[in-house]
């Protein structure tokens, strides 16, 4: 046997014993704690430290957002769904037993997200949801079986909130309202994650994003820009960045 196919061969037996050892480890934690937990644990990290919470209120920031848009974005401004009324977002909840955080109910009091097939965005490259839509997306991809349970079981309580028609986009978790980083973007090809410590700390973001003209619209592209180099500087003051 030449060197080169010895070293070959133990190249190709040491990436299966690896990959051997990462099998009996993925079982056993199966075994262990359920495929949903364990999944959770590999695909769903606990936020880091986060940054500190933006005491401003919801409504005064949404406020802030609409003037935003009326210079920067008012095509996309024009096209938002009017808001549900206090009622229809209680009735919501109360058909798909939900309970959404105040600032989730307030965002949805002032538009209840783009009626489908609209093009125009406010925040680049994602979609705004109805709260019925995002209801409906939630139920449609519960996860099925074990498999499904290990893979996506840990998103059993997403709401995609802005979402990019691809399984990216920002999310709301229901089941960690209570929790800072429940809301979230979310990237599935690399499982990145952008952690909000609140709502708010993402609306207080997306503001001076706007603001600062690093979203803005480009009338000769007619579409919806971001200049994602300097957003990530404003980005790091609201949230924290945790990749894969």
């Amino acid at each position: 046997m030449s060197p080169d196919s010895f070293i070959t061969k133990r190249r190709v037996l040491l990436l299966l014993s690896i990959t051997s050892v990462l099998g009996f480890a993925l079982l056993l934690a199966v075994f262990r704690f359920g495929p949903g937990l364990a999944g959770r644990m590999m695909f769903y990290p606990s936020p880091p430290a986060l940054p500190p919470e933006i005491q401003t209120d919801v409504t005064n920031l949404l406020a802030q957002l609409e003037l935003e848009l009326q210079t920067k974005a008012p095509q996309g401004l024009a096209e938002l769904k009017p808001g549900l009324s206090p009622e229809a977002i209680l009735e919501i909840e109360r058909k798909h037993g939900l309970t959404l955080p105040p600032d989730i109910r307030a965002l949805y009091q002032w538009r209840n997200g783009q009626p489908s097939g609209s093009t125009n965005e406010i925040i680049p490259g994602h979609y705004f949801q109805s709260l019925e839509d995002a209801v409906m997306i939630n139920k449609m991809t519960q996860p099925r079986g074990v498999l499904d349970e290990f893979i996506l079981g840990h998103q059993r309580g997403w709401l995609p909130i802005f979402g990019d028609g691809a399984s990216d986009g920002y999310f709301l978790d229901t089941a960690k309202t209570a929790k800072p980083g429940h809301f979230f973007y979310h990237m599935a090809e690399d499982s990145h994650y952008i952690y909000f410590t609140s709502f708010r700390n993402f609306l207080a973001g997306l503001n001076e994003c706007y603001a600062q003209n690093i979203i803005r619209y480009d009338p000769a592209e007619q579409v919806l820009t971001e200049d994602y180099q300097r957003s990530q500087q404003v980005w790091s003051k609201y949230a924290t960045d945790v990749q894969p």
